[in-house]
């Protein structure tokens, strides 16, 4: 070819085009599947989430009310009255949770046990004896600063289902 016939044949070359661009809509099959897949998981989370909320609501306001008694203790010094409305909230917040008779009808030693029973960490021998026999007394000796924090932890940790008892025969 001669160099006439070579620039006759580029000028009637035309520009190279680009395609055009793919769109992001509609979306390719994996997309959709990875949208409703996470769209699902999302869900799921959320209802675990607000289904753990609701069931430890209860935590929430007890601890609202411990604290509460705690405030009034400090302005009264009335000891009594702070172990007699620790005890009744322990005992309403077990029953919301283990609604039984035993939780119910227990007191003094039982009531000891079956608090440390649903317990991750199990309360000192001096805040189950405050919560059983000190509250009876006129002029009670306890701790309620101590006693206050461990009656925090055990309501931020107790646990639904009671632990087996040590010894217990298992069926």
């Amino acid at each position: 070819m001669n160099p006439e016939q070579l620039q006759q044949a580029l000028a009637n070359l035309r520009g190279i085009h680009d395609p055009a661009a793919v769109g992001w809509w509609p979306l390719a099959v994996g997309w959709w599947i990875l949208l409703i897949v996470g769209f699902l998981l999302i869900t799921f989370l959320l209802m675990k989430w607000l289904r753990h909320r609701r069931d430890n609501h209860y935590r929430t306001v007890a601890e609202k009310s411990l604290q509460r008694d705690f405030e009034q203790w400090q302005e009264s010094t009335d000891t009594r009255q702070y172990l007699q409305s620790a005890n009744a909230l322990l005992k309403r917040s077990l029953l919301h949770v283990n609604n039984t008779d035993d939780v119910a009808s227990s007191t003094g030693s039982d009531w000891g046990e079956l608090l440390n029973q649903h317990a991750k960490k199990t309360l000192p021998d001096s805040a189950i004896t405050a919560l059983t026999q000190e509250c009876y007394q006129a002029q009670p000796q306890t701790d309620v600063e101590a006693l206050h924090q461990q009656l925090l932890s055990w309501l931020k940790s107790h646990v639904r289902k009671p632990k087996q008892a040590v010894g217990a025969n298992h069926a």
